[in-house]
């Protein structure tokens, strides 16, 4: 399938200046469509033009040299004058060639504009291309555009304003043609069916009022629309304030206010919660647009702006004041107009063409909300929720099967809100989703995962990759009414426990409140998380999250390592830049791991914080981090990013133990000479983590562990002391120790010194091996012990009291072992007792020979042969001294025998 490509840029104004104006008009607005040739009006300085037979006229405008300029401080090139016969939003193309990204942008300005020139960069183009700029607003008149030089080789042919959304221009002529989509769907939004839910279900909710849930659910709805809604909206509209959340929370207060008048039952409280709509409305209306500057009606806040008040309209129109309901209506047919212009548009559309950033997920809700509302009488609607549902196919086309979200937890939740809003949408017009998304069918697992246990609730939450707060980040968003949800589609009665367990340590949160009643099912009963899915592995996106232990003092180890945003983007479109798909959220992390138990997050993610490696829990080499990372928002458009397929190698996931190992080094730049970075991590439940990692550069290397206890080295022993826990951590190959580490791990991008266990690989040899452990236990507890020797072949024996494994760290290979220890520390040989009840072939005997390095020899290879049932002698040789004594077989997950002497 076919993406639009986003436009990496600031958006402009509107359109621009010119040396000598050339002045063209035209009639009215829905039939206008003027073309300007770029080199039909003087140019200045070094802008010059070209003859190319392929461009419109035979001839395009560039510079043909010249270094690229970070501001417009330059001359004039150009300028452009034009009139429009009507006020109106006109959309604004250009005809480009731009063959790679450093001959992509040039300066721009609208009029005489205050604002400035602004700097736009477009998308590489297949040769010439029409690419649509923007929809701005132009009052009757003449207006001017002004052009200036940023990059040398950035070829213009021709310049085209059009007062139709749906006319772009084609070909060399720009020969107009229609986009408007056909309607595949025959929907059916008969008048008087409800956006979101049925009348019928507005009436059981409101009799199953006293129903617990519903209950609680219900006296946060009424205390919201009664308290935060007693006001009028804010009519001091800031237009440059790009923390718009004040306007979001402004159209979720309209959404109170509608659930709460249709769901109240006392007649005095219904009128005044309609008083207090009607005011909120008509104020909202007012607002000149809805989001901030050079996104307005075309993000977020124009997205649930859309939504909450087709909820209005749709739920409580009737019951409105006249004059604020048709006041209402236009507004949603002008919003809704505009929104549906910014799906075509590649610049003023910018995140809406990224079919997997929650951005669009919310533009199109408030989309399809306010065509469902208007489509009985006015046909536009239909179109819209058409044009809602093409864009969201190609979304749920794009997802990868497991569930899971590039963005983090977080994102999830507030995206899946609006996902699960706009199928409820399309079901109610005839468009069913559930059936038929492998994803949505998935991802009530992904959510339930990254849910910590319930001591982690109260302040921590969830395991956070990607854009995750790791503090309440699922504290009253929409988390809890989209496990309702999921619940209720998908029969997954852990995602009702889950939500209750949410719910039962806060219930706050934005309009998910509404949400979380209409998705509400009484009928599931929460189901025990004891035992369900403890080990879940999301494989597109390369996320393993592993539980251990009981109940709420549960340890959970998480780990990620995958392409950035997951395999099946790049299995469907290797050119397209990252960002294009909806990247900012990401974090070059591959290869991080985290643990948590009992409320401690003894190895912690970054959270919601600008995008550097050095912020995590895996590899820096000579300072430098992954692809991609750097300042507030992931992007990388390098090549090198295209073809990076970091991923997880080997999984094994049996009963008590948890290996996969990872191969990190693609998602290194070249410049890291990174020829291996391998990482095998094992969790042995419920408290023991090993991290080995075979690396090779020639360069230097540091493998970073931040921790959200305190970080201190007692009697040689570096420990973790947090709040409920103590962990120990243990270097089995050397070179760790506890470091003042520089990180910028909060969206201010200051740098700041935080403790952390470095292990750092040493000069010389471009070979680097560390193998660590972390074993960690309830305060006032001892955590285990746990030792690892090589075996020579990069393989080593791993024990623990009870535990012995083989990890083989050339073939990705773990192996479940038996251990005992000797019983004497200078032997001349050993009797292994056989505890076999039947023959078996092929066990393998390990010594541990001091006063060699401590290296582990292998006396026997395969050549202990219990084919019958008896004693075996193990001869040592006269000089050994031996601490321990392994015997196995290698595919047997049980004790074979004893030792004794």
């Amino acid at each position: 399938m076919r993406h639009s490509k986003a436009v990496a840029a600031l958006v402009i104004t509107a359109v621009f200046l010119s040396v000598c104006p050339a002045v063209v008009s035209a009639g009215e607005a829905a039939d206008f469509w003027l073309k300007i040739e770029a080199e039909s009006v003087p140019l200045s300085g070094r802008v010059t033009t070209f003859d190319d037979p392929s461009a419109s006229g035979g001839q395009y405008i560039y510079a043909p040299s010249g270094s690229p300029l970070n501001t417009a401080s330059g001359e004039l090139n150009a300028r452009y004058t034009f009139s429009v016969p009507k006020t109106d939003a006109y959309s604004v193309w250009i005809r480009l060639n731009a063959v790679n990204q450093g001959s992509d942008s040039f300066f721009l300005k609208e009029d005489e504009s205050e604002v400035g020139f602004e700097l736009i960069s477009l998308p590489v183009t297949n040769g010439w291309e029409w690419v649509n700029l923007k929809a701005p607003v132009l009052t009757a008149g003449e207006h001017t555009f002004s052009f200036k030089y940023r990059e040398a080789n950035c070829r213009i042919d021709a310049w085209m304003i059009s007062g139709e959304a749906d006319i772009i221009p084609m070909g060399i002529a720009g020969t107009q043609s229609s986009i408007r989509p056909e309607r595949r769907y025959h929907f059916n939004v008969p008048a008087g069916t409800r956006v979101m839910a049925a009348d019928e279900t507005l009436a059981n909710i409101a009799a199953n009022a006293a129903d617990p849930r519903y209950a609680q659910m219900l006296a946060v709805l009424y205390a919201r629309a009664e308290g935060r809604g007693a006001n009028p909206p804010p009519y001091d509209f800031i237009t440059t304030d790009k923390n718009d959340g004040w306007l979001r929370g402004t159209s979720m207060n309209v959404g109170y206010l509608a659930a709460a008048y249709r769901l109240r039952s006392d007649a005095a409280k219904r009128a005044a919660i309609l008083t207090k709509l009607n005011a909120w409305v008509a104020g909202i209306c007012a607002y000149p647009y809805w989001g901030r500057e050079n996104v307005e009606n075309c993000d977020l806040v124009a997205g649930h702006m859309l939504y909450a008040m087709a909820i209005a309209y749709n739920w409580c129109g009737s019951a409105l004041n006249a004059e604020v309901r048709e006041t209402l209506y236009e507004t949603l047919q002008t919003k809704g107009k505009a929104m549906y212009r910014a799906t075509w548009n590649a610049m003023n559309g910018r995140l809406i063409q990224q079919p997997l950033q929650n951005h669009r997920w919310i533009c199109l809700t408030g989309l399809a909300a306010a065509g469902f509302a208007i489509a009985d009488t006015d046909p536009q609607g239909l179109d819209w929720l058409q044009r809602a549902c093409d864009l969201y196919e190609e979304t749920l086309f794009d997802m990868g099967g497991d569930g899971a979200s590039h963005e983090g937890i977080m994102y999830w939740a507030y995206g899946m809100a609006s996902l699960l809003r706009f199928t409820d949408i399309a079901r109610a017009a005839g468009v069913d989703y559930y059936g038929t998304s492998e994803w949505l069918q998935n991802t009530a697992d992904y959510g339930i995962a990254h849910v910590l246990p319930e001591n982690g609730l109260a302040v921590n939450d969830v395991i956070n990759f990607g854009d995750s707060e790791p503090d309440n980040a699922a504290d009253g968003n929409e988390m809890p009414a989209v496990l309702r949800k999921l619940a209720r589609e998908y029969g997954v009665a852990e995602a009702q426990t889950v939500a209750d367990l949410l719910d039962a340590k806060r219930l706050k949160g934005n309009n998910a409140d509404l949400c979380g009643i209409l998705w509400y099912d009484p009928s599931i009963e929460p189901a025990t998380l004891a035992g369900y899915k403890p080990d879940m592995y999301f494989g597109d996106m390369g996320i393993i999250t592993s539980r251990g232990g009981e109940g709420a003092e549960q340890s959970v180890v998480s780990l990620i390592c995958a392409p950035y945003m997951g395999h099946r983007v790049w299995e469907l479109n290797t050119a397209i830049p990252p960002e294009d798909w909806g990247a900012p959220h990401v974090h070059p992390d591959r290869g991080h791991v985290s643990v948590y138990s009992n409320g401690d997050r003894i190895l912690t993610d970054d959270g919601y914080s600008n995008k550097y490696t050095e912020n995590h829990n895996t590899l820096l080499v000579d300072g430098a981090g992954q692809l991609g990372g750097g300042g507030g928002a992931w992007f990388a458009l390098s090549e090198e990013l295209v073809a990076a397929k970091p991923q997880i190698l080997q999984t094994r996931f049996d009963g008590g133990v948890t290996y996969a190992a990872l191969d990190a080094a693609p998602a290194y730049p070249s410049s890291a000479a990174l020829a291996k970075f391998r990482r095998h991590v094992v969790y042995i439940k419920p408290n023991i983590l090993i991290v080995a990692d075979d690396i090779s550069t020639p360069k230097t290397a540091q493998l970073r562990y931040f921790s959200g206890g305190e970080i201190t080295t007692e009697n040689g022993v570096i420990t973790i002391n947090g709040a409920n826990t103590t962990t120990h951590y243990q270097s089995f190959t050397g070179g760790a120790s506890v470091s003042q580490v520089t990180v910028r791990n909060d969206k201010t991008n200051a740098e700041k010194t935080v403790k952390a266990i470095t292990v750092d690989k040493p000069s010389g040899s471009a070979e680097f091996l560390s193998v660590s452990a972390f074993a960690w236990a309830n305060k006032g507890e001892t955590p285990p012990r746990v030792r690892a020797v090589p075996t020579g072949g990069n393989t080593w024996v791993i024990t623990t009291d009870t535990k012995a494994f083989e990890l083989d760290l050339e073939n990705n290979t773990l192996v479940k072992t038996f251990a005992v220890a000797a019983t004497s520390r200078t032997v001349s040989g050993v009797v292994l007792q056989n505890r076999l009840t039947a023959p078996l072939q092929g066990a393998i005997a390990y010594i541990a020979v001091r006063g060699g390095g401590n290296a582990l020899t292998k006396v026997y290879a395969d050549a202990l042969d219990f084919t019958a049932l008896g004693e075996q002698v193990l001869p040592l040789p006269p000089d050994a001294q031996t601490s321990e004594i392994y015997v196995w077989n290698k595919t047997s997950l049980e004790p074979l025998m004893e030792v004794s002497r």
